[in-house]
């Protein structure tokens, strides 16, 4: 399988920011698709122990991905997720 270091053929994507909710299988078939060289996953407090799922699967493919979890304190305020998406598009930009 593809490491995420080696771009695929979907071009060069060099961030891919995910929404982290229910089914961990719609965010690993992206991730395998862009083969994005970071990528920032955005969870609440209650689906931010599914990244480490998701991270296991795409390990086991050969990804190594280079990622940053943002969490959001509360899923319901839309200006708080407003603000920590702005957050995460921040941070992939930068390359931090």
């Amino acid at each position: 399988m593809m490491n995420t270091t080696d771009l695929g053929t979907e071009g060069d994507h060099s961030g891919l920011i995910v929404s982290v909710g229910g089914s961990p299988e719609p965010i690993i078939a992206s991730v395998r698709k862009h083969a994005p060289k970071r990528v920032c996953f955005y969870a609440s407090g209650k689906t931010v122990e599914n990244v480490g799922k998701i991270k296991d699967v795409l390990c086991a493919d050969g990804f190594d991905i280079l990622n940053e979890n943002i969490v959001v304190d509360d899923p319901e305020h839309l200006i708080g997720c407003y603000e920590v998406a702005c957050r995460c598009v921040d941070r992939v930009e930068s390359g931090a």
